[in-house]
C-alpha cells in the first residue's frame, strides 16, 4: 500500500492538504475516536508505517495516508510534527520555514508535539524567510522538546545567519532540553556550560575544525550522562579531552563509538569507570582497550566494521570476485579479544554481537563454539542473562539495524555452556524495511 502511495498516487502538495483540512479537528483531544476501516489493526498498521518513516520522515507518502485515510490522520500528523526536520538543502522529503510558518499561523497547535527539532545547512537568505516566525513559535510552544541536532559543514559560529544564532542560543536554553547532536556544525563549547539538565551529547563527522573549541581553563562543569562519537579519530576527539574543556565525565552512563576508527578511547573509560552502565563500540583490530576498570558495566554491544572492500571485474564489466577484511570468523575472534579484557567477574547483564559479513553464507565458517566456551568457567559472569547475536550485510547502517523493529528472529546455533546457566540466546539478522513490512503484513493475515 505504501509503495502505492509513494510512486504511484499524485497527493496534494503539504500547503493544500492543510488548507483542504483547516476546518477537520487537529489537536488529539479533537480527533477524538475514530472507527477502524482498515484490514490490520492499529498497531501493526502504525508499525508497518514506522518500518518506512523513520526519521527523516517522509512527508508526502504520510501526506497521501492522511489524505485518502481520515482514521490514519492522528497518527499521521503526530509522525509529521513530532520529529522536525527542517533543512536549506535541496530534498523535497524535508521542510522548509516558509512551508512550516503558512501551516503554524492556521495551526499553531501542531507545534505542541514536536520532540525532535533538526536544522540542516547553512540557510541561504532566502531559505530563512519565515524562520523567525518558526524558531520563536517553536521556542514559546515546544515545551517539550527534548533533543535539537544541528548539522551539515558549520565551521564557525560567526557563519551562521544572525537571526539563526540568536534563536538556537534561546532553544538550547530550554529547560526540557536533553539531547544536542551535532553533525559537522561547530558551535563554541561553553554555550554547552548553560545547560544543566544536558543528558546526552552527539559528535558526528567533525568539520575541518573540531566541532567543540576549547575554553578557558575553569572547572569542569558540564556533565553528561550519554556521550555519542560517531565517524571520529583520535585526533579528533582531544577539544573533548582537553584539560581546558569544561566537560566531565565522571558520572557517565553510556558511552558509544561508532564508525571511527578511534585507536584510543582508554581515557575515556577510565574517567568513568565507576559510573558506565553501557558501552556500545566498534572494535577495529589495533584498538587497544581494557574494559576490566569498568566495575558497574551492564549492558555491552560490539560490533565490526569492515575495513577493506575490493572487486575484481570481468571483460564484460561482471564481478567475478569479491573481497574484504576482516571476515566474519576474524571478526568474531575481534570480539572475543575485546570480551576477554573484562573481568570475569562482573556485573554485565547483556551481550550484544553484531557480525558484519558481505555475504550471508561467510558466516558458515564462524566458530560460535569459541563464543559459547568462553563463558564456560563456573562462577563467572553470574549477572548475565541474555546474549544476542546480530548479523547486517556489510553497507547497512548499523545504527539502524540495531533498532528492534528491523531485526528478524533467525533458527539459533546450540549454545551448550550458555544453555546451562540458563542465558537467553537470541540470534537475529537485519531485515530492509520493505521486507519486514512484507512480513509483518502476511504474518497479520495467516
Amino acid at each position: 500500500m505504501l509503495k502505492f502511495f509513494r510512486k504511484g498516487r499524485k497527493s496534494l502538495s503539504r500547503l493544500s492538504f492543510f488548507q483542504r483540512f483547516r476546518k477537520r479537528p487537529i489537536t488529539d483531544s479533537e480527533l477524538g475516536p475514530t472507527c477502524w476501516n482498515l484490514p490490520l489493526p492499529p498497531d501493526i498498521m502504525n508499525l508497518v508505517i514506522d518500518t518506512y518513516n523513520d526519521i527523516p520522515i517522509d512527508i508526502p507518502t504520510i501526506l497521501a495516508l492522511a489524505q485518502s485515510y481520515p482514521v490514519l490522520q492522528p497518527f499521521c500528523f503526530s509522525k509529521i510534527f513530532q520529529n522536525l526536520h527542517i533543512s536549506g538543502l535541496a530534498r523535497r522529503n524535508f521542510l522548509s520555514f516558509k512551508f512550516l510558518a503558512q501551516v503554524i499561523q492556521v495551526y499553531p497547535c501542531v507545534l505542541d508535539r514536536v520532540k525532535s527539532l533538526t536544522l540542516e545547512g547553512k540557510f541561504k537568505r532566502k531559505q530563512l524567510t519565515g524562520s523567525s516566525y518558526v524558531l520563536s513559535q517553536i521556542t514559546e510552544r515546544s515545551h517539550n522538546l527534548v533533543r535539537l541536532s544541528l548539522a551539515h559543514s558549520i565551521r564557525t559560529w560567526e557563519e551562521i545567519n544572525e537571526t539563526l544564532r540568536k534563536h538556537i542560543l534561546i532553544l538550547l536554553s530550554q529547560s526540557h532540553l536533553r539531547t544536542v547532536a551535532l553533525c559537522s556544525y561547530w558551535i563554541p563549547i561553553e554555550l554547552l556550560n548553560h545547560l544543566p539538565d544536558l543528558k546526552r551529547l552527539e559528535v558526528d563527522s567533525f568539520p575541518e575544525r573540531s566541532a567543540l573549541d576549547v575554553v578557558t581553563v575553569r572547572a569542569r562543569e558540564v556533565k553528561v550522562e550519554e556521550l555519542a562519537l560517531i565517524d571520529v579519530d583520535g585526533a579528533e576527539m582531544n577539544p573533548i579531552l582537553h584539560f581546558k574543556s569544561p566537560f566531565d565525565f565522571s558520572t557517565l552512563k553510556v558511552f558509544e563509538v561508532h564508525e571511527g576508527w578511534m585507536l584510543d578511547i582508554q581515557e575515556i573509560v577510565d574517567i568513568s569507570a565507576a559510573s558506565l552502565r553501557k558501552l556500545v563500540l566498534d572494535v577495529c583490530d589495533d584498538q587497544n582497550i581494557d574494559l576490566a576498570v569498568l566495575s558497574c558495566l551492564e549492558h555491552i554491544t560490539l560490533s565490526v566494521q569492515i575495513e577493506s572492500f575490493s572487486e575484481i571485474h570481468g571483460s564484460n564489466g561482471d564481478v567475478i570476485q569479491q573481497t574484504y577484511f576482516p571476515l566474519p570468523p576474524a571478526q568474531l575472534q575481534l570480539i572475543l579479544k575485546t570480551l576477554a579484557t573484562c573481568k570475569p567477574h562482573n556485573s554485565i547483564e547483556s551481550i550484544r554481537l553484531v557480525i558484519s559479513p558481505f555475504h550471508l553464507e561467510d558466516l558458515g565458517s564462524c566458530d560460535w563454539l569459541s563464543l559459547d566456551s568462553f563463558f564456560e568457567r563456573p562462577g563467572t559472569w553470574k549477572a548475565l542473562n541474555e546474549v544476542s547475536l546480530i548479523t547486517v550485510q556489510h553497507g547497512t547502517n548499523i545504527h539502524e539495524a540495531l533498532s528492534e523493529h528491523c531485526l528478524e528472529h533467525v533458527e539459533p546455533v546450540k549454545m551448550p555452556c550458555l544453555d546451562q546457566r540458563g542465558v537467553i540466546v537470541k540470534w537475529c539478522q537485519h531485515v530492509k524495511r520493505e521486507n519486514l513490512a512484507q512480513s509483518m503484513h502476511y504474518d497479520a493475515q495467516q
